[in-house]
């Protein structure tokens, strides 16, 4: 999960925990984001938005388009507060799998996780 802020991190990892997901690694910004995926293997991505430094767009664009990124098809999830037809479109072409609106229901995104690793190439809104 790419997560800056402490209390949505912990709302996230007991969602994760509700939903039996185990493995959990948490970066707060882009940069930690990044240096994770080449540590560890990450079978999906779950970004908060509002990163500090660069957006949520800005690095799935990385991850799918840098040459020294380890896992392009990475599937990602972007949890927004505003799903507006303009950032949903520009999300979906710069390579976002799927979104969740906030503010956050555990079951929601619970299932767009499962959705999302069940079919990574294809793209939900889920607002």
């Amino acid at each position: 999960m790419v997560e800056h802020n402490r209390y949505q991190a912990s709302i996230l990892r007991h969602i994760f925990s509700i939903g039996g997901i185990r493995e959990v690694h948490h970066a707060s910004d882009a940069i930690s984001a990044l240096e994770t995926l080449r540590a560890c293997p990450i079978d999906v991505a779950v970004v908060d938005d509002l990163l500090p430094g660069i957006t949520a767009l800005e690095l799935t664009s990385l991850i799918r388009t840098a040459p020294d990124s380890p896992n392009t098809a990475l599937p990602i999830i972007v949890i927004t507060g505003r799903p507006t037809k303009r950032y949903v479109d520009e999300a979906l072409r710069t390579g976002v799998n799927s979104f969740v609106k906030q503010p956050l229901a555990a079951g929601v995104l619970l299932e767009r996780i499962k959705w999302t690793m069940d079919q990574p190439t294809k793209s939900a809104v889920s607002c």
